[in-house]
């Protein structure tokens, strides 16, 4: 049954526009599997050579601390929920973006889980988007 709910969602997505927007919620998502399934290149793809938080975490930073968490959870789950865009201009925006987060143990059919909440900047680089803060 997953597969089916998956498959239309996919449909649904293959027929959305091209806007801004758009873009922008599908690289949200596409970070999300990209940490469900601990792979770290399209996570570098979205964050930007610039790169600069408020806590003074470069691009290298924010990186490794994505590699740590996936190295410390076993099976993480990311269920993003894009709460707000702001197009600035046609190649920068505001995104706010709530994250809920599950690491799941099989063994004890249960679920660890938390949330926060992020507020980042993106910028349009080529045909893709990139997390700049």
């Amino acid at each position: 049954m997953k597969h089916w709910i998956l498959i239309a969602l996919l449909l649904i997505a293959g027929c959305s526009s091209d806007s801004p927007e758009d873009r922008i919620i599908a690289m949200v998502d596409a970070m999300a599997r990209a940490a469900e399934d601990e792979k770290m290149s399209p996570l570098r793809g979205a964050i930007a050579d610039d790169y600069r938080d408020l806590r003074d975490n470069d691009r290298q930073a924010v990186l490794n601390i994505m590699r740590g968490v996936m190295l410390r959870t076993d099976n993480i789950l990311v269920f993003p929920n894009v709460t707000a865009i702001r197009l600035a201009t046609d190649d920068y925006a505001e995104v706010d973006v709530s994250v809920r987060f599950a690491g799941a143990d099989w063994d004890r059919l249960s679920l660890r889980g938390s949330s926060y909440d992020f507020e980042l900047e993106v910028r349009r680089s080529g045909d893709d988007w990139q997390i700049v803060t």
